[in-house]
């Protein structure tokens, strides 16, 4: 049977857990005391796969706070077997998986960015049809070969570099955060024509070109706009992004400050420390 660890029980870790702990014989630990382990290292020693699940809410400026996933690879560095194959869940910054391996001396990690919801993260998991495997081929055709024992060929598994991988997720969240404004927009238009939204919207979506996901206002929370753990931080991480390397960012920028301004003024986010927001 193939050991598996897990390293944080997030809504991300934790539908990881359930999926394998009756596939696999799975050690996890967490902060929290949530994990059936007493340690990062007892996970890392008793694993072969050993996944890492860990938050990396926003800064202030809008920067990725990626301190606590480094602390936890730094850790792992210093007990590291090529033999193991880390397996990064948590969204960073372009360049960041990279330099971890690099810097840490941890050839063996795979950046594995997670596309799950928060409200059906196991069903999502379970799901999924594409697994993006960022990493050095060696490690990559290993990981490939550990998915595949679970997920069969209708599922996509796409290796790549690092950086191509992690713009993959930020690329993901932020197109789908920016589709969440622009239906917002659109909603302001036909409340003021007095039309019913709900009709325009499936109307405009006999267009196969436009998947109907992400257009109804208000969304799944019952709120205008995008709020949550995932979206606010991911656009500011990118926002950040473009701004750090000297690169403009108008429709990065225009839905960050519709939903800021109009449509999620409450900024609901800034109250999930730790997770959204580190301070």
């Amino acid at each position: 049977m193939i050991n598996i660890g897990i390293i944080g029980l997030g809504f991300v870790g934790g539908s990881i857990n359930k999926f394998f702990s009756n596939k696999a014989k799975v050690r996890s630990y967490d902060i929290n005391g949530l994990g059936n382990s007493d340690s990062i290292e007892e996970v890392f020693n008793n694993s072969d796969f050993i996944f890492v699940c860990i938050p990396t809410p926003m800064k202030k400026s809008g920067e990725c706070d990626t301190s606590i996933v480094e602390s936890v690879l730094i850790e792992l560095s210093k007990i590291n077997s090529e033999d193991k194959i880390i397996i990064l869940k948590s969204t960073v910054p372009l360049g960041c998986s990279e330099k971890f391996a690099s810097n840490l001396k941890i050839p063996n990690l795979i950046f594995n960015p997670e596309f799950l919801t928060e409200a059906n993260a196991y069903e999502d998991f379970v799901n999924q049809d594409r697994i993006i495997l960022g990493g050095i081929d060696k490690f990559t055709n290993k990981a490939e070969s550990f998915f595949r024992i679970f997920f069969d060929n209708k599922v996509a598994i796409i290796k790549t570099n690092y950086t191509t991988a992690e713009l993959v997720k930020y690329t993901t969240n932020c197109f789908l955060a920016t589709k969440v404004s622009f239906a917002n927009e659109i909603h302001s238009i036909s409340e003021h024509f007095n039309l019913n939204f709900s009709e325009l919207m499936s109307i405009v979506t006999l267009d196969s070109r436009i998947n109907n996901s992400h257009l109804k206002v208000p969304g799944p929370d019952g709120k205008k706009g995008y709020g949550g753990s995932c979206f606010p931080k991911d656009m500011n991480a990118l926002k950040y992004t473009f701004e750090s390397n000297g690169i403009q960012s108008p429709i990065l920028k225009g839905s960050i400050e519709r939903n800021e301004n109009i449509d999620r003024v409450e900024k609901d986010w800034e109250k999930l420390k730790g997770r959204a927001v580190s301070e």
